[in-house]
């Protein structure tokens, strides 16, 4: 039998235990998900509201890395997986390798974001992308749970 308690339960994002193919899917709409918070609605916003969470629990340096790779307005300004690899002086393979051990870290569902604030004391950034900070999340968090209340 399923491990959900309903059908419901089956499609909500925010307890379903994602692969690596859909995890990738929700951070090429992370830009989106943020820049339209306020007029997501329905499964839309229970994806958003999963990816942030899930973004919580990484590392900044992670979430840097994922940003420099997925964090795009349109997918044509997205960078191959060849060019991150020359950004970051890596071969492709050890981007792939990179990239897997995050998303392997995104797979489990979250009920609620991280909330220990330590997570953002490493000053270390690994991209000179403008990226979000867990600041920048928590507030995402805040507007999340304002919209979900009413």
């Amino acid at each position: 039998m399923y491990k959900h308690e309903s059908l419901e339960d089956l499609f909500n994002p925010m307890k379903t235990t994602f692969n690596s193919h859909q995890i990738r899917r929700l951070l090429k709409c992370w830009y989106y998900y943020e820049h339209n918070l306020g007029k997501l609605e329905g499964i839309e916003f229970l994806r958003a509201k999963s990816l942030f969470f899930r973004l919580s629990y990484l590392t900044k340096d992670e979430r840097a890395f994922l940003a420099y790779r997925y964090y795009y307005a349109s997918k044509q300004e997205m960078p191959n997986i060849k060019q991150v690899a020359k950004h970051f002086y890596c071969s492709v393979d050890k981007m792939y390798a990179k990239e897997y051990t995050i998303l392997i870290k995104m797979f489990k569902p979250v009920l609620e974001p991280f909330k220990q604030s330590s997570m953002d004391n490493d000053k270390t950034n690994i991209s000179d992308n403008e990226t979000p900070d867990g600041a920048i999340i928590e507030q995402l968090f805040n507007e999340l749970q304002k919209l979900h209340s009413k």
